[in-house]
């Protein structure tokens, strides 16, 4: 009897698909009776190392600017709660104690320096759904976060190659990259999370953005003490950014068909229980006429704008990095 998704996907579009051939061969076989655990937990797990390795690869620079700038050249320091971004100031330090701050960027420099990430990272939001939709969510989300990860690393020799002018397009780069993150994660768990499952899995993806913050601060805070220099904050976030696109590219799939190390249970335990637009006959069209005449759903919209608003342009810089954790 002919797979019922086939017969659909031909309805859909006109003709036959052709599905994704997964390897059989005795490694793949090994491997996948060595796989005790589900897969759909494995790429959970992966998703919620890759966002709090996006998050702390975003938050690092805001620390270790603190120890970049030669603040004696830069005027007298003030402090006003409602600037954006707030001034930069370091407590009794002299410049004998920051052998490595070598820098003499103004308030306004450091502060489009810090902004450059967040006008990458918007543009990159809608394209970055599209692209994960095309060719899949492994590899939009993987490239994205492997790009961010060896620009990070190579922070410092950008910075002493071409100061803050290359800076400032470094972070741009870094914020494309980490633009299709969300989309690509949300993509991916549509296509491998039963309905009951979404929930849980989607807290334990999506909480990496609060472990990434602290995580990031208290390392970063860690790793500048003691007058260290601040490159080490670039090589440690850049380098555990490549070392997670290891793991990442070998154990997690854009979907349950393409897993080569999938237990045939589950595969067709998340055939039966994932409906996605890829296996319905047709494509439900998105209601938004309610959706923008909705009160909760603008209420939603508010309630994530404010804490974006106030991570993005109310970074205190003065505080330390135990302070930045809470």
């Amino acid at each position: 009897m002919e797979d019922v998704n086939v017969v659909q996907a031909r309805t859909l579009l006109g003709q036959t698909p052709i599905p994704p051939k997964r390897k059989d061969n005795a490694l793949t076989r090994t491997l996948r009776s060595c796989c005790i655990i589900p897969q759909r937990y494995i790429l959970g797990v992966m998703g919620l190392l890759g966002v709090c390795n996006a998050y702390t690869m975003r938050v690092c620079l805001n620390l270790a600017i603190t120890q970049m700038v030669n603040h004696t050249k830069t005027g007298e320091p003030y402090f006003d709660p409602d600037a954006c971004p707030e001034q930069l100031k370091v407590g009794n330090e002299t410049e004998a104690e920051r052998p490595y701050a070598i820098f003499h960027w103004d308030e306004k420099t450091q502060g489009l320096i810090l902004s450059g990430f967040y006008y990458g990272y918007a543009a990159t939001q809608v394209p970055g759904g599209y692209l994960a939709e095309k060719f899949g969510g492994k590899w939009t989300l993987g490239v994205g976060l492997l790009s961010t990860a060896l620009f990070t690393f190579l922070t410092p020799i950008v910075i002493r190659a071409g100061g803050a002018t290359w800076l400032f397009v470094l972070r741009v780069l870094q914020g494309m990259g980490e633009g299709p993150t969300m989309p690509a994660l949300m993509i991916m768990l549509a296509r491998w999370v039963p309905p009951h499952e979404r929930s849980f899995q989607g807290a334990l993806v999506f909480g990496g953005a609060q472990i990434g913050n602290i995580f990031g601060s208290f390392m970063s805070g860690i790793l500048l003490s003691d007058g260290r220099d601040w490159a080490y904050v670039f090589y440690f976030f850049g380098g555990f950014g490549l070392f997670w696109f290891c793991l990442w590219s070998l154990l997690c799939y854009s979907t349950p068909d393409s897993h080569p190390y999938i237990s045939k249970k589950e595969l067709n335990y998340l055939k039966k229980s994932v409906t996605t637009a890829e296996n319905k006959a047709a494509k439900d069209p998105v209601p938004w006429k309610a959706i923008l005449r909705s009160a909760p759903a603008w209420a939603l919209v508010w309630a994530a704008l404010r804490p974006a608003q106030q991570y993005a342009l109310s970074w205190h810089l003065t505080q330390d990095a135990m302070v930045q954790q809470l």
